[in-house]
């Protein structure tokens, strides 16, 4: 039997899901995109080496940050189709992965920076 987590965890996944393939042209995508802005203009203050995009979805926040060959870049979403049209988008740019932002596949201290634009409120224990 699922629990109150995994039910909220399987909701995000189906409607996530649903909605990838015309994400970026819906209010979700839009509402999503008013604040990439801001976070550019935060990133090119400071200085890193690694970023981390979680709940990356298509990937747009993560085509818009300019590469350089010394930065890591890499997404997680849940969405494995979220995840696939970001990879058409990104290419071999960035490092995507499906996984639960609960649970990152990564090792503690990877990343300078993580970024969360609009996906923390999906989060069943977003602390």
């Amino acid at each position: 039997m699922l629990n109150n987590t995994d039910i909220i965890k399987e909701k995000s996944l189906k409607t996530f899901n649903a909605q990838a393939d015309c994400y970026d042209t819906t209010f979700n995508g839009k509402h999503s995109s008013k604040i990439y802005g801001m976070v550019l203009e935060k990133l090119s203050t400071i200085k890193y080496k690694s970023i981390l995009d979680i709940g990356c979805g298509t990937g747009n926040m993560l085509s818009m940050i300019p590469k350089k060959e010394d930065i890591t870049f890499c997404g997680l979403d849940l969405s494995s189709e979220m995840i696939r049209v970001a990879k058409k988008k990104l290419n071999d740019d960035v490092a995507l992965k499906i996984g639960d932002s609960e649970n990152l596949p990564w090792d503690k201290n990877t990343f300078d920076v993580v970024l969360c634009i609009d996906s923390f409120h999906c989060y069943p224990k977003p602390i």
